[in-house]
């Protein structure tokens, strides 16, 4: 018996099967690699040592306040340590979550709010076997709510940075609940409102202060 022969364009689409499969298997397990991401067990510091004092002075406020909160900021701001991952076709280094540490105030007899955060809340550790990675608090922020409507201000913050100042300014106007976000801004400059004198306004200061020593 003649042995069997198959025709060559069958053996041609056979080879370019297997070319797209394995290409497809090489293709899947790339983009799985480069979509994983790893967590990174991040801990508070039991024994922190760097406060860093923030003082809140509402300045003629329309209506008296009814809660002011505070909280810091806290942010990994150099990437070396975060292995690259995301998407095969956009790879990126994508640090930990933001994280967000309340500031519990206590209110003085001068009518300013004063609280405390460490520079050093969380722990810098390798989580990624590529190096430490430093957290940084680059912000305190407060939120002021006066008759359903709050004012929010922030201040930046720096280890180097033994004091740190901000002033913000808001409208009398935004207190009216029916034309006002539940949340406003405000602006670091009086210039920012067109034809609003000063007594149109009321200001948020916050006063940042190294406490560690």
């Amino acid at each position: 018996m003649r042995p069997t022969q198959t025709e060559p364009w069958r053996d041609k689409i056979r080879a370019t099967r297997r070319r797209q499969l394995i290409g497809s298997c090489i293709f899947i397990a790339a983009l799985l690699a480069y979509a994983y991401e790893p967590e990174a067990n991040v801990r508070h510091n039991p024994h922190p040592s760097q406060p860093y004092e923030i003082t809140i002075d509402l300045h003629d406020m329309t209506y008296p306040e009814d809660s002011v909160i505070a909280e810091a900021q806290f942010d990994i701001i150099d990437l070396s340590c975060i292995p690259v991952r995301g998407r095969l076709w956009n790879p990126m280094r994508i640090p930990p979550a933001t994280k967000f540490v309340d500031i519990p105030l206590t209110k003085g007899t001068d009518g300013k709010y004063r609280g405390y955060a460490f520079f050093d809340e969380f722990m810098d550790e390798d989580y990624f076997g590529l190096g430490v990675c430093k957290w940084t608090m680059p912000f305190m922020a407060t939120r002021i709510s006066s008759r359903g409507i709050s004012f929010s201000a922030s201040v930046k913050t720096k280890p180097s940075h033994k004091e740190s100042h901000q002033t913000t300014y808001f409208h009398r106007k935004l207190f009216d609940p029916t034309s006002a976000p539940n949340t406003i801004l405000g602006y670091h400059t009086p210039e920012a409102f067109e034809n609003a004198t000063l007594s149109d306004l009321f200001q948020i200061h916050l006063d940042g202060r190294d406490a560690s020593q």
